[in-house]
């Protein structure tokens, strides 16, 4: 009984190790923008980081890994840290859920091609660029 109370679980932890591969990327993204990519790459990169986010929000609130988290929530067979990360998993859910995908992908298209808009502001001293 032991194992079929558990049976599943390690699809839940494949779950998490799937979105933090995503997240990974996007922070080597990230990171490659405010590094080493050039300037007039910013259009590609935004392009980049918001498919990234999609895909990233859509991998962390798709019905199938909701009905995961609810399986385990009150599962006797998981021990402490299991129960609690799956607690902790299933609020960052319903957060994440909150929010519409499209929105997620272009508020992080917008951070991306501001950024590139900002570097050149403090460089200029000219912060009336990032203005609205």
């Amino acid at each position: 009984h032991w194992q079929d109370a558990r049976a599943g679980f390690d699809h839940l932890v494949k779950d998490w190790q799937e979105q933090a591969s995503l997240t990974q990327v996007s922070c080597l993204l990230e990171w490659d923008q405010q590094c080493i990519m050039p300037a007039d790459a910013a259009g590609e990169r935004a392009a980049q980081k918001s498919l990234m986010a999609r895909v990233l929000h859509q991998a962390s609130t798709s019905d199938v890994y909701g009905e995961r988290l609810d399986k385990f929530l009150s599962n006797p067979a998981l021990n402490e840290f299991e129960r609690r990360s799956v607690e902790l998993a299933k609020r960052d859910f319903d957060i994440a859920s909150a929010v519409d995908a499209q929105l997620v992908q272009r508020l992080t298209e917008l951070q991306s091609r501001s950024f590139g808009l900002w570097a050149k502001a403090r460089s200029l001293d000219k912060f009336q660029i990032v203005q609205p």
